[in-house]
């Protein structure tokens, strides 16, 4: 992956050459880069609606396809350009073959993409015909609006009718990738799984009703500086929560008139009588989330000793994680599974047969069968007294008010904040705070490390070079969320720009784009005979190594000074005026 950053009055483009995927601690790529190179992808086919003979079926062509070959030919060199007031950002991935057919794998595993040809194919085939899903679009979106890709740039297909879904996006460690979660989260996607009312499914049914609007109605890039939405700390996306208002768990659903009823000429291109059937062996099965999780309506089930049981509602586990998979931006069945096993603990739903094979533990099989607890119905949109649960948000139940603080340390409450900012058009300030407060912890992480260099001689190569590779790191990654941090909320045009003092944004800007400091790029982007090869470097040199390191530091501290007085401006903003309504908005909806 390439990275560079241009400054209009400089000619030079700055570098950083990465020829390694960041890892996780579990051994995974991070789940953002694996969407960034999905979204890539999708941009650089630049898909067309004109249906291609080349992907025909019987008397079926199909619109917006690509096959195998063509995707591991663009993934060789994808690079996008952006501009951004005096700044251009160039991204860039250039894949191995094997790299991208593994990576082609895991996009259809993650349920990015389908074959409209071979619907119940479970695994990706040399020969395959693809399409992106709801689900994948919606990444794709999210990847756009996030680097402020303007409206004419967008890829033809996110103005389609394929573009329907709104994920259920979490929040994830910066440094371990792993879903955040909380009781109050649980509640909030629990909600979210069973849908505003029960979604009975029946092959008379008629299509879910698709968004009102699709991408052209939404506000993007530096043309509209206001529209922004939930879709994770690192970014934003219009996908997610689009019209839902700030509101207790039982009341998450979107408002009647955020949706239409679709038209003649609103056909989801993914509705099948059969293909959404939740015992259908169908790869994708959900192309909206607002509907909920389909279940079956008195279904009989035969128990021990000849008895018979009539189950109101009842939804198998193979559906529950066909939702999850198709309805969040989780990416695998492991996933989906440890988190409806989670809401199998918090008692919101429980099995109508208990396996005793499966030990107590969610089971994803088609043979396995739930149904919605009092405690889950409580939760659930179904219930229409959710008096409990905005007691459990505001902090009635204890005397105590909820704060600001509250709401940043609980990522339930943080989502529910971040639709209330999300419809006051200022979602910006909560997602830069979040930004800032990870740069200070990056760096001080960079600074306790070069400070322990400096007290202590290293005799030992080995360790020498695995401490300067974790310097080196730890200085890319603070040097880029700077970056990200400026062009995004900072800069003259920034896609998410937020409201600070002139005088503070001229000092900041100036650090970034001043001429008389046009060397701070390649301070802090170009690694001197660095390309993450990890290559030796000999005991002796390390004091010239730490030497670089101490002038990094001091530049990155002149901005985390500045950036340190912009997220206490951030904070205060919304304790002061956003807090207050927030609170006012759950009280008048709940009474």
């Amino acid at each position: 992956m390439i990275i560079s950053a241009s400054i209009r009055s400089s000619p030079v483009f700055h570098d950083v050459v990465l020829n390694k995927f960041r890892i996780a601690p579990n051994g995974e790529i991070y789940e953002r880069d694996i969407k960034d190179m999905f979204a890539m992808l999708i941009i650089h086919l630049d898909l067309k609606s004109i249906k291609s003979k080349r992907f025909v079926s019987l008397t079926k062509t199909f619109p917006y396809c690509f096959d195998c070959n063509t995707a591991v030919k663009k993934m060789k060199d994808m690079s996008i350009s952006i501009e951004v007031s005096k700044i251009v950002t160039r991204i860039s991935y250039k894949l191995h073959p094997e790299v991208s057919l593994s990576l082609l794998s895991k996009f259809y595993r993650s349920k990015f993409l389908h074959s409209p040809v071979e619907r119940t194919a479970s695994e990706l085939t040399g020969n395959m015909v693809f399409q992106p899903t709801p689900k994948g679009l919606a990444i794709v979106q999210a990847f756009c609006e996030r680097n402020g890709m303007k409206k004419c740039n967008l890829p033809e297909i996110l103005n389609s009718n394929f573009n329907s879904m709104e994920l259920f996006c979490f929040e994830r460690d910066w440094e371990s990738d792993k879903v955040l979660y909380s009781k109050y989260l649980l509640h909030l996607l629990f909600s979210s799984l069973m849908g505003p009312k029960p979604n009975v499914w029946s092959s008379s049914n008629e299509q879910d009703p698709l968004p009102s609007s699709q991408a052209e109605d939404h506000r993007l890039s530096t043309e509209f500086q206001t529209a922004k939405s939930f879709q994770e700390v690192e970014g934003f996306s219009f996908v997610q929560f689009r019209s839902a208002p700030s509101m207790s768990p039982g009341q998450l659903s979107p408002q009647p008139n955020s949706w239409s009823k679709t038209s003649k000429n609103e056909v989801s291109p993914f509705h099948h009588r059969y293909f959404t059937n939740p015992e259908s062996d169908a790869h994708i099965q959900y192309y909206v989330s607002s509907v909920g999780v389909r279940l079956f309506k008195d279904k009989t089930f035969h128990l021990p000793k000849e008895k018979k049981l009539v189950v109101d509602y009842s939804m198998s586990g193979k559906a529950i994680c066909q939702w999850l998979l198709d309805c969040t931006d989780v990416l695998n069945i492991r996933q989906a599974k440890d988190i409806a096993d989670s809401i199998l603990k918090n008692k919101l739903i429980k099995q109508i047969a208990p396996d005793q094979s499966s030990g107590g533990h969610f089971s994803s099989t088609r043979n396995s069968y739930y149904t919605i607890t009092e405690s889950g119905l409580s939760v659930s949109q179904w219930d229409k007294c959710p008096k409990a649960h905005f007691e459990f948000l505001t902090g009635k139940h204890s005397g105590k008010q909820l704060t600001l603080e509250d709401i940043l340390k609980d990522p339930g409450m943080r989502l529910q904040f971040r639709m209330h900012l999300n419809r006051e058009y200022c979602l910006e300030n909560l997602e830069a705070y979040m930004h800032l407060k990870y740069f200070d912890k990056i760096l001080n992480n960079y600074k306790k490390l070069l400070k322990y260099v400096h007290e202590r001689s290293f005799r030992d190569e080995m360790v020498a070079q695995k401490i300067d590779r974790r310097l080196q790191q730890l200085k890319r990654t603070c040097s880029t969320l700077a970056y990200q941090i400026f062009i995004t909320y900072l800069s003259d045009g920034a896609p998410s720009v937020v409201n600070i003092a002139y005088k503070l944004k001229a000092s900041i800007s100036d650090i970034f784009i001043s001429t008389t400091q046009s060397n701070i790029s390649e301070l802090l982007l170009n690694e001197p005979n660095q390309t993450d090869t990890e290559e030796d470097i000999p005991t002796s040199d390390i004091s010239s190594f730490v030497q670089l390191h101490d002038e990094s530091i001091k530049l990155l501290s002149d901005v985390s000074v500045l950036f340190s007085q912009v997220s206490n401006h951030l904070y205060r903003l919304m304790e002061v005026d956003s807090m207050p309504r927030f609170l006012k908005g759950l009280s008048n909806r709940n009474h």
